[in-house]
């Protein structure tokens, strides 16, 4: 199996491709994108982590994927399912790391901030993990000053758990299991 493309009213979201490193260096480069998620890297570090960011378990349906505008083309950033590494990875692949637990994450273009994107992108993955793949759970960490994602989690009915170790840090945690995503999917 592949990954899937998945679809949006807005979006078509596919696999990330080598294409796509230069959206990963304008966003991974810039400072205040990457404020909340462990601060901007050079190019060169960008470059060299292009194979974790190509990396993906099709079994599991784990990696990156692209947002990408139906009526434009347009990129407008990332969407990620994948185990979420106890301890700073390191650049290390994602399926060789202690975890604890699966996460989706989301990285937008500056210029694609406060327009529903990364809800509306991420949407589609709870319904495929929970019902194709079979997880009981889904997590995500953030900084805790990133209130934007923090309201994105929390659209998608995600809860807050407490705080638990993530790359290195002890990061607030939140959480949806598959019954609660079905139980507010069917109310």
């Amino acid at each position: 199996m592949t990954l899937p493309t998945l679809e949006t009213e807005r979006f078509f979201i596919r696999p990330l491709q080598e294409s796509d490193l230069d959206l990963m260096l304008e966003m991974d480069t810039d400072p205040e994108i990457m404020k909340h998620v462990g601060g901007a890297m050079t190019e060169e570090e960008v470059r060299s982590r292009l194979p974790n960011y190509l990396h993906r378990d099709e079994e599991k349906i784990h990696g990156q994927w692209c947002i990408v505008s139906k009526t434009d083309g347009e990129r407008h950033g990332l969407v990620l399912v994948k185990p979420m590494p106890v301890e700073e990875p390191n650049g290390r692949l994602f399926d060789t790391i202690e975890a604890s637990g699966i996460e989706i994450g989301y990285r937008l273009r500056k210029t694609s901030w406060g327009k529903g994107i990364a809800t509306e992108a991420s949407e589609p993955f709870l319904a495929l993990q929970f019902d194709e793949v079979g997880l009981d759970r889904l997590i995500a960490c953030i900084d805790p000053e990133n209130n934007g994602s923090q309201n994105v989690l929390k659209k998608l009915g995600m809860r807050y758990i407490g705080e638990t170790p993530a790359y290195g840090l002890i990061l607030p945690t939140f959480e949806i299991t598959a019954a609660e995503w079905r139980a507010a999917r069917n109310s």
